[in-house]
């Protein structure tokens, strides 16, 4: 069920989606530098660990402490983008970094960031996204969907960020993440309207 949004626009929302949308050489040279083939076909959806490597306790996993939610905005982003035709695929990396630490037989066998960059790693080479699609809940982890962005990025695909902590502090985000290619506008309207 929608709204009915009727007349209803926000003050200075035509200039924003002028602004956005508009035919300019600058974004057409930009999307040929970010998608070549001017297509998006596969998008790889990713959870960053919760945890920080400096606080990661191998003895708390042991014991199932260690929060795993799955990532259910992910899932519902990759049934609208199959709906659309694009390959998704999800890696929840919080879940890949427990049950990693879960299997490692000794606390000084298992390191943190090279086991999350590795299955990062492993997944952007299979999949081979036109696009990487990184999101976070939690103020708290924002340091590791730093980490997650930058290695994504260093594998030369485009980088989205979304999620509750990137919609709540949008600022930090565009200051401390240049890494992340696609991020939210500085301002927005924050309501939209079908008719």
């Amino acid at each position: 069920m929608s709204a009915d949004c009727g007349s209803f626009r926000p003050a200075g929302i035509e200039q924003e989606v002028d602004v956005l949308f508009r035919h300019d050489s600058k974004v057409d040279a930009l999307l040929d530098d970010w998608f070549p083939r001017r297509t998006i076909e596969r998008v790889l959806l990713v959870t960053p660990p919760d945890a920080e490597s400096e606080l990661f306790r191998r003895a708390t996993v042991k014991r199932g402490r260690y929060p795993n939610y799955p990532p259910y905005g992910l899932g519902v982003l990759a049934t609208h983008l199959r709906s659309i035709g694009i390959e998704p695929r999800i890696i929840n990396l919080n879940h890949e970094i427990l049950a990693a630490a879960r299997a490692c037989p000794d606390d000084h066998d298992f390191d943190f960031d090279a086991s999350w960059k590795a299955t990062l790693t492993a997944a952007i080479d299979d999949f081979v996204p036109d696009l990487i699609g990184v999101t976070c809940m939690f103020t708290m982890t924002h340091r590791s969907l730093k980490r997650v962005c930058d290695h994504a990025a260093a594998h030369g695909v485009p980088v989205a960020i979304g999620g509750v902590h990137v919609t709540n502090d949008v600022e930090r985000i565009l200051t401390d993440i240049p890494s992340a290619r696609i991020r939210p506008p500085w301002r927005s309207s924050g309501v939209r309207c079908e008719q």
